[in-house]
């Protein structure tokens, strides 16, 4: 695992979630076209506010558009997938696109018209990385619940 903000952390985030329990974890895939990411975020979307993260929609919808115009870009394969998952206020989103390829910050000039997706990223995550292959990029946020979405697995203080 390439850990991009924090090289000292010895978990990844997948390992700290652990036990996610049954209805903290969604997954969809799309065909690897632009236009689909507006779908990506829609049901994301749709499934924070089920989980009670309705307040970190616009953030996380904004990750999810740079991750993703990303892996659609740069794959190969016939599929990318968006995976989030949300376990003792963390909530996690990963995007496999399934063709090795490490995103990286760059620093754009002002009239570049691309580059910035992954500065983005770097600002509104607390943490983001690739799987060691490549073919997956990830990042966290801090969450805790509103108390107003209907999943009943977790316990609220």
């Amino acid at each position: 695992m390439t850990e991009m903000n924090n090289p000292q952390l010895s978990t990844t985030p997948r390992e700290r979630l652990g036990d996610i329990g049954r209805c903290s974890h969604f997954s969809v895939s799309i065909a690897p076209e632009l236009r689909r990411i507006r779908h990506l975020r829609v049901m994301t979307r749709t499934r924070l506010t089920h989980w009670g993260l309705a307040a970190l929609a616009d953030t996380v919808e904004t990750l999810i558009g740079e991750i993703a115009a990303n892996a659609v870009q740069h794959t190969c394969a016939d599929r990318v997938t968006l995976s989030l998952s949300y376990a003792h206020d963390l909530l996690r989103l990963e995007v496999e696109a399934g063709t090795s390829g490490w995103p990286r910050l760059r620093t754009p000039a002002p009239d570049d018209e691309s580059g910035r997706g992954m500065l983005i990223v770097n600002m509104l995550a607390e943490e983001w990385g690739t799987s060691e292959d490549g073919s997956a990029t990830w990042c966290t946020l801090a969450a805790r619940e509103s108390g107003e979405g209907t999943c009943g697995s977790r316990t609220r203080p």
